[in-house]
C-alpha cells in the first residue's frame, strides 16, 4: 500500500476532439484515492467554448445539446483546480499523453482571471503507460480485464472511467508492491527494451516493429502498411505521442525500424 498520507486524484476527460493541443474538456470525472479507498465518482459536465465534433460526439455520446446550458471552462476552473491542488498527485489512463496536456492547458489559460497558480510540479501516474509496460499493452477495457476481472459498462462517461482507472491502480500497488508515488514515477519512466518509441505503442517482436495493442495487436507496421494503411493513419490523427508518430508517418513512406539502429 502507498504511504497513508499520500492522495491521489484520479481524473479523465471527454472532450471536444482528439488533440490535446487544441480541443476543450466537455466532461471533467474524477475520483480520489485515499489509504487505499476510492471515493464515489463525480463529473462536472462543461460547455465548450468550440464545436463538439461528430467523431468525438460517437466516443462519448456527448453533443451541443447536452452541455449548452452548462457552466463554461472558466466558471468551473476555480472548484477543478481546488480538486487538483488538494492531493498529492494525479492518476489517469494515458494522463501524460491527452488527459493532463488539456488540463494544464485549460487550468492555465484561467491564469488571469482569479484561478489558484496551477502546480505543474505535481506528479502525474499515467496507468496505461504501467499496463503496457507490465502486461503488454491495450485499451482500459482489456486493463480492467487483466486486473479486476471485469468489462466497464458505460466506457467513455469521464467518472466511470477515472473509477475504473482508481480500481486498476489500486490493483497494481498492491501486485507490483508500490510503496510511493515516487516510486511509481520513477517506474513509469523506466523504458523496456523492447520499446522502439517513447510509450511502447510500437515493439521489437523477432526483430519486426509491431503494434502490441488493439485490434491489430501482434502485427507488424510492415503489415498493416500492406493491408491497413488507413489504421496507421488513424494513429497519425490521434492523441499518440510524437516519436510514434514520426515512425509510423516514416513506415507509411516505405521506411521502417531497424533494431540494430538507435530510434531514440
Amino acid at each position: 500500500m502507498l504511504q497513508s498520507n499520500e492522495s491521489i486524484l484520479v481524473f479523465d476527460l471527454e472532450t471536444t476532439g482528439p488533440d490535446p493541443q487544441r480541443d476543450e474538456i466537455v466532461q471533467f470525472g474524477y475520483c480520489i484515492i485515499e489509504s487505499g479507498q476510492v471515493s464515489p465518482g463525480v463529473d462536472i459536465m462543461i460547455k465548450p467554448e468550440k464545436s463538439i465534433s461528430d467523431g468525438a460526439s460517437r466516443v462519448h455520446g456527448i453533443t451541443y445539446e447536452d452541455v449548452k446550458d452548462c457552466q463554461t471552462f472558466k466558471e468551473v476552473s476555480s472548484e477543478i483546480q481546488a480538486v487538483v491542488g488538494a492531493c498529492d498527485g494525479l492518476c489517469g489512463f494515458n494522463s501524460l499523453c491527452f488527459d493532463w496536456p488539456i488540463l494544464k492547458r485549460q487550468l492555465k489559460s484561467m491564469s488571469g482571471d482569479s484561478v489558484v497558480n496551477l502546480t505543474p510540479e505535481l506528479p502525474v501516474i499515467d496507468v496505461m503507460k504501467l499496463y503496457h509496460k507490465r502486461a503488454g499493452g491495450g485499451d482500459l477495457q482489456s486493463a480492467l480485464r487483466v486486473y479486476c476481472n471485469r468489462d466497464l459498462p458505460d466506457a467513455h462517461k469521464a467518472s466511470i472511467d477515472s473509477f475504473a482507472t482508481a480500481e486498476i491502480f489500486n490493483k497494481m500497488v498492491h501486485l507490483y508492491n508500490f510503496k510511493s508515488i515516487d516510486e511509481i514515477i520513477k517506474d513509469q519512466m523506466e523504458r523496456p527494451s523492447d520499446w522502439i518509441d517513447d510509450d511502447g505503442k510500437i515493439v521489437w517482436r523477432d526483430g519486426e516493429a509491431v503494434i502490441p495493442f488493439g485490434k491489430h495487436s501482434g502485427k507488424s507496421l510492415k503489415t498493416l502498411c500492406r493491408h491497413d494503411r488507413g489504421y496507421l493513419n488513424w494513429m497519425l490523427s490521434g492523441s499518440f505521442p510524437q516519436k510514434t508518430k514520426e515512425i509510423i508517418h516514416l513506415a507509411l513512406k516505405g521506411h521502417f525500424p531497424n533494431q540494430g539502429v538507435s530510434h531514440a
